[in-house]
């Protein structure tokens, strides 16, 4: 008899199931299932690893246009010092000036000197090219001494100007004398030529210089005559404008090798992949970089933007 009899509890369990499952299903069948969507296929970046060992056996590789203007520094800078030193760096004592001097005997072989020139007792050799004087040695007293000054072509008129006074003021003519000109240049030993014509000149006027009071009537001429000679125009006895010309080209040389530097420390010799901040493959190559292209567009699902579930 027990076992006929139902148990209400279990009757009541089951019918809360049946419910739940009734419920479920109603709602599985309202419910459309979402299409599938296309998904984007995966894009594979790949990096290529450096290789440790190739690293360390990798030397940087100079280019062809910085070697090559490398060399042409190189050689600008050995000739502006070939040209300086050619000059014997003459350049200095221009640029010091000549000292003043009233009296060259008493400079220092190969000193750059100038001095004025108010006196000329006359001239005893000349210099002469194609049958026209560019040059001659004039004997000048400085400081009871007779003094060879040489005069260059540019001095010429003046000079003769100067003695043309110097005899007028002698011999009375001339109450002073107010013209003279300036010279510069090195200051050196007479050749054995030319003291031999300086003595010369001197033994042909030795009576007119004893005449105007210059030297006694029975004087020695190794007293009277000095061995110096001031070479017009002459720096470290080189010609001025040779010395002008060729420190100008040095200085010419100096700054070409200043640019290229300049142009070296910019990169401008580099190739285009070693240059800073340049793509390796040319200015256009940053345009086209993958960092700066538009991420791959998501294609949208057949049925439009799928719903979420309820």
């Amino acid at each position: 008899m027990n076992e006929n009899k139902e148990n209400p509890l279990k009757d009541e369990a089951d019918g809360k199931a049946e419910a739940t499952n009734a419920v479920s299903t109603e709602t599985t069948g309202k419910t459309d299932a979402p299409e599938e969507t296309a998904q984007p296929e995966a894009v594979e970046i790949s990096a290529k690893t450096p290789d440790p060992e190739e690293a360390k056996t990798s030397v940087p590789k100079m280019s062809a246009r910085l070697k090559k203007a490398l060399l042409r520094a190189g050689a600008a800078l050995i000739a502006a010092l070939a040209l300086l030193y050619g000059t014997k760096l003459s350049f200095l004592d221009l640029i010091a000036g000549a000292a003043k001097t009233g009296a060259v005997q008493t400079a220092e072989p190969g000193a750059f000197v100038k001095c004025d020139i108010l006196v000329i007792f006359g001239t005893y050799a000349e210099e002469k090219s194609g049958g026209t004087t560019t040059g001659q040695y004039a004997v000048v007293p400085m400081e009871g001494k007779l003094v060879t000054v040489r005069i260059t072509g540019r001095y010429l008129e003046s000079a003769e100007a100067v003695e043309t006074d110097t005899y007028d003021y002698i011999s009375g003519s001339l109450s002073s004398l107010d013209r003279y000109f300036v010279v510069q240049g090195t200051a050196e030993t007479l050749s054995e030529e030319c003291s031999a014509q300086l003595y010369e000149w001197f033994a042909a006027n030795e009576a007119w210089l004893a005449e105007i009071g210059f030297i006694a009537a029975a004087g020695d001429a190794s007293f009277y005559l000095s061995d110096a000679v001031l070479m017009t125009d002459t720096v470290n006895s080189m010609n001025q404008t040779l010395v002008v010309v060729l420190t100008g080209l040095a200085i010419l040389c100096l700054l070409y090798v200043v640019i290229e530097l300049i142009l070296m420390a910019v990169g401008f010799y580099l190739d285009r992949q070693e240059r800073p901040g340049q793509p390796a493959d040319g200015p256009d190559a940053a345009k086209n970089s993958p960092s700066d292209e538009a991420p791959p567009e998501v294609p949208a699902a057949a049925g439009g933007t799928p719903q979420k579930d309820a």
